[in-house]
């Protein structure tokens, strides 16, 4: 039987001021069943968000989507860049490991760059090879977060796969060079009844096995609780 880690309000907001702060933009979430076994994603797509809460204003913009559970068994196995062992992350840094890793895609233009290639007709080889850059930079920038002058945890055959990355670094320097951040991300406003994806005003699809209000999350946090209009739902 597969372990769970489960996005709780209250970690939810924690992930969502990361998510405004250093990448500019909410947190989508959607139900694990819908997610294609992916944990996170930076939705290439714009979606619908309220400005404010309870106000008339929309607009759409591009959002970091997390999923509301993460099957632990199939996250220690990962092995997306080929380098760094996601089954050293402690179970209880799942989602944040997740959410910067997210953050770092945002940062580093990711979805651009591969949105470009797309249109430049870039061989599948070299595709595969930039990918691998790319995600092998985003864990790198969770580890790192996370765990500040701590070594990278490697996979079996890590470090070959480090020495590929780099030659792709070298070899395929004009696709980077073609797409990178102009400007510092804007951080986008913390309160969380602003930028509110549309999808959440129905309420917030959380695991049954949480337990929670769905549209608890507009409520103050107080002593690691989210207060709703009414009452208390734990987080």
């Amino acid at each position: 039987m597969s372990r769970f880690a489960y996005l709780t309000p209250a970690l939810f907001r924690e992930l969502d001021v990361l998510a405004r702060t250093f990448a500019g933009k909410p947190i989508l979430v959607e139900r694990a069943e819908e997610m294609e076994g992916l944990f996170g994603y930076v939705n290439p797509m714009v979606a619908g968000v309220r400005l404010r809460l309870g106000g008339r204003l929309c607009k759409e913009m591009s959002v970091v989507t997390l999923t509301n559970k993460i099957d632990l068994d199939a996250f220690s196995v990962d092995k997306a860049s080929g380098v760094l062992d996601w089954s050293a992350i402690p179970v209880e840094d799942a989602y944040r490991f997740v959410a910067w890793h997210e953050i770092a895609h945002v940062i580093h233009v990711d979805q651009m760059l591969y949105f470009e290639m797309a249109i430049d007709g870039t061989p599948l080889e070299v595709k595969r090879r930039v990918y691998r850059l790319a995600e092998s930079r985003a864990d790198r920038h969770a580890w790192n977060v996370l765990y500040p002058g701590k070594e990278i945890p490697l996979l079996p055959g890590g470090a070959e796969h480090l020495a590929e990355i780099e030659e792709t670094a070298r070899r395929h320097k004009a696709i980077f060079d073609k797409v990178k951040r102009k400007k510092p991300v804007e951080p986008l406003s913390t309160d969380p009844r602003d930028y509110v994806p549309l999808a959440h005003e129905k309420g917030v699809p959380w695991a049954d096995e949480v337990g929670a209000d769905p549209l608890c999350i507009w409520g103050p946090v107080e002593n690691g609780w989210i207060v709703p209009a009414d009452g208390l739902v734990q987080a």
